[in-house]
């Protein structure tokens, strides 16, 4: 019984980071800054800017050539262009960085206290970075207890009221990382609107990993980043969403977060942290030929 649940755990495991590392760009352009390609735009969506005349028929061949002067400029036209024809999320005003690298090689080493914006080229709204295939930051939580040898996670359950994700699970803390805070004031942020944990109780967090993947969603190349923290729970703790994103927290042990991810309950890349975490902590869960696959994702 013990290989048996073995075996289904480690197939749940490999085909989740599968899925959120399943990516072509053949229908796909760069978008080049100085030599580096920041971005990748799906053809289609680069027509509909050729259309607005945002940029102009030579940019319809290989790649897309900005300098940086003007390209701040075009990523701001961009957003009210798509805003007006609603081909992006129009409830959400955040700025989040954009830095000088190529997007599929993230930018993954940083200062933790100063801003996060620190040592960018510009700052974009976030509901563009999908559209542009531009890297995209955030900060997770897993919160866990033991209770003799088992692990537990408590997860958050989704509103069933938000855009993305309606009603499913999600690690403790899950946030994007906006530009004028730093990773440790985007996690404080964060914890406290999700789940009511104050800013002295987060400081007991400890950084745990930081881990790029790429995949494409509705027709944009998502390069994304989790920056992910562990937080010991109490059992006297309580906690308490203050945004109205989060319906309640419950409690889940390793075949029962399994089960979750094998019956799509669970937000797909709030899986890379909790397998990352018994990845580092050495729980005996997944066979040795699957660990092997499990670790060539977690980068």
């Amino acid at each position: 019984m013990i290989k048996k649940q073995e075996k289904k755990i480690s197939e749940i495991a490999v085909e989740s980071l599968r899925l959120l590392n399943k990516y072509k760009l053949e229908e796909f352009v760069p978008i080049i800054i100085e030599k580096k390609k920041i971005g990748w735009i799906y053809k289609e969506n680069l027509n509909h800017l050729i259309s607005s005349s945002l940029l102009g028929e030579e940019d319809r061949q290989t790649s897309v050539k900005l300098n940086l002067q003007e390209a701040e400029s075009f990523f701001q036209k961009s957003y009210i262009e798509l805003q007006r024809h609603k081909l992006i999320r129009t409830d959400v005003n955040e700025q989040c960085p954009v830095f000088y690298t190529n997007s599929l090689q993230p930018r993954l080493n940083f200062n933790y206290s100063s801003k996060f914006c620190d040592n960018n080229l510009f700052s974009v709204q976030r509901s563009i970075l999908g559209f542009f295939g531009l890297p995209a930051y955030g900060v997770h939580l897993n919160g866990w207890k033991l209770k003799g040898k088992n692990v537990y996670f408590l997860l958050g359950k989704r509103s069933k009221n938000i855009k993305k994700f309606p009603g499913l699970y999600d690690n403790l803390v899950a946030g994007g990382v906006v530009s004028n805070l730093s990773l440790n004031k985007n996690l404080a942020k964060e914890s406290y609107e999700e789940a009511s944990i104050t800013e002295k109780r987060i400081k007991n967090a400890k950084l745990a990993s930081v881990i790029s993947y790429f995949h494409i969603n509705n027709n944009c190349f998502s390069p994304s980043v989790i920056i992910s923290y562990d937080l010991e729970i109490n059992n006297n703790e309580k906690f308490k969403n203050l945004d109205g994103e989060v319906e309640g927290f419950d409690y889940f042990n390793i075949d029962q977060i399994f089960e979750l991810a094998e019956k799509r309950k669970i937000k797909p890349n709030s899986m890379i942290p909790i397998i990352d975490f018994l990845v580092r902590k050495n729980f005996k869960v997944f066979s040795e030929n699957a660990l092997k696959q499990i670790k060539k994702f977690l980068i």
